[in-house]
């Protein structure tokens, strides 16, 4: 082969090799591209339905801060105890989903007065700072409606924990059935309950969204 033979075919090589790399740099920039898109921009989470059932109770309200694992809400599932043996097995798991609801609502109990205390805290600072021009109205509004909201979402927490304790001390109460599964829905992370779909006394099906968590 002779030496220009030879140049060419190198260069014809080079050719092919630099349009193989440019295409699989372009597949793995559309592969990047399309996985960057199925990440939700909001950022949250979902959480879903485990069961087909009733929404007995909805434990926390928007904007709630929660714990990761803490109960959300509480599903009535229906099941099929065999014998004695499962219905004893059946209130025992009764009580200690009823437990942990109690410890829940007082946790959000807990977290409400910290935050109505925060807003308070806030009220009283910008008030006198309108007074002496070093604020405006607009701020104060704001501060006394966010403070009245965290006030709100402590006086609902706290029924919350009263309605759970009446729970624990009427375990058979008139109204629920013997074959009834009460599942406790948990949140996936730690953050703020970003949306709730249902309520109480509403059937849903599994994998169902029930509500949204956005991380912290």
């Amino acid at each position: 082969m002779s030496q220009r033979a030879s140049s060419k075919f190198a260069s014809r090589f080079k050719l092919i090799t630099s349009s193989v790399v440019l295409a699989l740099l372009a597949s793995v920039s559309s592969v990047a591209t399309a996985c960057r898109s199925s990440q939700s921009p909001q950022g949250d989470v979902a959480v879903n339905a485990p069961a087909t059932g009733v929404v007995r109770s909805v434990l926390v309200g928007d904007g709630a801060a929660i714990e990761k694992d803490a109960a959300i809400l509480e599903i009535a599932v229906a099941s099929q105890p065999a014998g004695d043996q499962a219905s004893s097995q059946q209130k025992d798991k009764t009580v200690q989903q009823t437990s942990a609801a109690s410890v829940a609502a007082r946790n959000n109990v807990v977290a409400a007065e910290g935050e109505a205390n925060r807003t308070l805290v806030e009220l009283q600072r910008i008030e006198p700072l309108v007074k002496r021009g070093l604020a405006s109205q607009a701020e104060l509004d704001k501060a006394r409606a966010q403070s009245q909201d965290a006030q709100a979402r402590l006086e609902r927490a706290r029924e919350r924990v009263k309605s759970v304790e009446q729970q624990r001390s009427e375990p058979s109460a008139p109204g629920t059935p013997p074959n009834e599964e009460i599942v406790a829905v948990r949140a996936p992370i730690a953050g703020k309950i970003h949306q709730i779909n249902v309520q109480a006394g509403q059937q849903v099906t599994a994998g169902q969204t029930l509500a949204r968590v956005s991380g912290s």
